[in-house]
């Protein structure tokens, strides 16, 4: 599994959760990465 800000990244910098989840991320680690500063949601299902 890649690295989920690569994953954002190679989509051009913004992804959806739907997105990110078919790569193999989970919700939970979305949150993490959110709360840890790693990464922003731009909006409701946006990354």
């Amino acid at each position: 599994m890649a690295s989920l800000v690569y994953d954002i990244w190679r989509r051009g910098g913004i992804a959806r959760t739907r997105e990110l989840l078919a790569d193999g991320h989970t919700s939970h680690a979305l949150t993490a990465a959110v709360r840890s500063g790693t990464i922003l949601r731009v909006r409701q299902g946006h990354y």
